[in-house]
């Protein structure tokens, strides 16, 4: 994960550094000014409306489309110490909003909102800026770092059930319905048919992948691994599950 936020916080900082001077003008406030200066107050707030259309485009992009599920990922990523904090400190942004705005302000307000508040001001400048790729790199490939220190993949690559407890988390956030990942198989003379389905007590099962392959414990591995992947990189997109009428 380090050398991932490096792709991101590097050409970030290197942004910062040509554009230190220019990035967030206007003279500094007074030490006993509390709110944030008007130019840094209106890159703020377009900067925010920017973020959160991008933010919000992002998950529904990745299938990540039920309300309770956008709303949990906003709520970790502007409290989550991975992901603003790390990369405010870790480019300098903190720093150079820092000696903007009054030392009051500073004592007043949170730093977790003053990391939020001086990213909000970045990405309005690159915007102005008119540099896409950066600014790609500072909202899309964050979002994606973000969202896999909310979700860690710690799943061994030798161990199939833990593997199935990585894909249970994914598919519990695609739905918002946590299913059970069961296994199915049928060996011949030619080998075997292997098939991963998740199952939601009430809704119809969902077959997540078949595949054959000539020994169980290989064709296992990687079913599990295929669809970990697949999950993982936002290449497996699912319709909820249909819920059962009738009988049984």
């Amino acid at each position: 994960m380090a050398r991932h936020i490096q792709l991101i916080s590097n050409p970030v900082a290197s942004y910062l550094s040509q554009r230190f001077g220019r990035t967030l003008r206007g003279k500094k406030s007074g030490n006993s000014e509390t709110t944030l200066p008007p130019h840094l107050q209106w890159a703020y707030l377009r900067g925010e409306a920017l973020l959160i259309k991008r933010f919000f485009t992002y998950f529904e992009q990745r299938n990540i489309e039920d309300v309770d599920s956008q709303l949990f990922f906003w709520q970790q990523f502007k409290c989550n110490p991975n992901a603003l904090p790390l990369l405010s400190i870790r480019t300098g942004l903190i720093v150079a909003f820092s000696k903007q705005v009054s030392r009051a302000y500073l004592e007043r307000i949170p730093e977790e909102e003053q990391h939020y508040t001086a990213y909000c001001c970045l990405l309005w400048d690159i915007h102005q800026q008119d540099n896409k790729a950066l600014l790609n790199t500072a909202t899309y490939t964050f979002f994606s770092y973000f969202s896999a220190t909310i979700f860690p993949s710690k799943a061994s690559k030798s161990d199939p059930n833990k593997l199935k407890r990585e894909i249970r988390k994914h598919l519990a956030q695609q739905w918002n319905l946590r299913p059970d990942i069961r296994e199915s198989f049928r060996e011949s003379e030619d080998g075997v048919s292997f098939s991963l389905i998740a199952r939601i007590g009430g809704y119809a099962p969902v077959t997540l992948i078949t595949l054959n392959g000539k020994r169980l414990k290989p064709t296992r591995m990687k079913a599990c691994q295929t669809v970990l992947q697949q999950l993982e990189q936002g290449l497996m997109k699912l319709d909820t599950p249909k819920q059962r009428v009738g009988l049984r």
